[in-house]
């Protein structure tokens, strides 16, 4: 991915974006090459050489892929479903699926949250 790319994706998921980037500390970072999709520090979406995915709950994977069968998984991670170009190039149906993948993010415990829960407390 070249920058131009990265500055592209950006540019579409901001103009998509359901709710005011302000609000939710929007920003983007590269990646590998790519780009990760950040919300309240969290990645939500990420473009690589296999396309512009976001990330949803197993929940909303199945209801959004029986809406869209094209929309298939990451090589590499179930977590995210590459957009496909249709809904891409959509605003309505980029922004539902942008504000459902927020969402599903924002609803899910912080990352490392099992282990604090679970009574460990680290090394001591």
């Amino acid at each position: 991915m070249g920058k131009s790319e990265n500055q592209a994706a950006a540019a579409r998921i901001t103009a998509a974006f359901p709710v005011p980037p302000p609000e939710v500390d929007l920003r983007f970072r590269p990646m590998f090459g790519g780009l990760g999709g950040y919300v309240r520090e969290r990645i939500f979406f990420v473009l690589t050489g296999e396309g512009a995915a976001l990330k949803f709950s197993p929940q909303s994977q199945a209801l959004l892929r029986a809406q869209a069968p094209d929309a298939v998984h990451l090589s590499w991670t179930r977590l995210y479903l590459i957009v496909p170009p249709d809904i891409w190039d959509d605003d309505a149906q980029l922004g539902a699926w942008l504000e459902r993948s927020i969402d599903d993010v924002l609803s899910a415990p912080p990352r490392g949250a099992k282990a604090r829960s679970s009574g460990w407390a680290g090394p001591p």
